[in-house]
């Protein structure tokens, strides 16, 4: 979602204890990863044919309705 990408860039502020514990293991683990650089960004779910195609597919496993 757009709010957790922003508070994985520091925009936003995390309140929920077990987000921030998850929040703070994503850093930890990007931050380790060996001459690289990692970025953190939203786009619309429908927004290219292979995210609409991994949205469907994501509603279709958990019986949610396609909108």
């Amino acid at each position: 979602s757009l709010l957790v990408v922003d508070q994985l860039n520091g925009h936003k502020k995390c309140n929920d204890e077990k987000l921030k514990h998850k929040r703070d293991l994503i850093l930890e683990l990007s931050g380790s990863l060996p001459r690289t650089s990692v970025m953190f960004s939203w786009k619309p779910r429908n927004s290219t044919p292979a995210l609409k195609q991994a949205n469907d597919m994501a509603q279709n496993l958990l019986g949610v309705k396609n909108h």
